[in-house]
């Protein structure tokens, strides 16, 4: 599975470069679902979308509009961080 991912990967930047970008291009890991910490679950927070199935308990795997901008921050607040 990981040679998969590995050849997809390889892959998508391929043709993320192929297309002229030459800009800087981050990849991440999978966020965490449930951090089950005492502040909050990330479903319990809203940092995922509820899930249509089950809108009053549950959330599904995608993030919410506030999720995908904490994550958007997160990343940015550590790529400048590593840039001089």
């Amino acid at each position: 599975m990981l040679a998969t991912v590995a050849a997809n990967m390889a892959t998508i930047l391929a043709e993320l470069r192929a297309t002229g970008f030459g800009g800087v291009i981050v990849i991440v890991n999978y966020y965490s679902l449930d951090y089950s910490d005492p502040v909050g679950k990330t479903c319990n927070v809203g940092l995922l979308n509820v899930d249509p199935q089950d809108p009053v308990n549950s959330c599904d795997v995608h993030p919410s509009q506030s999720g995908q901008r904490l994550i958007a921050t997160t990343i940015a607040q550590a790529y400048r961080a590593t840039t001089w």
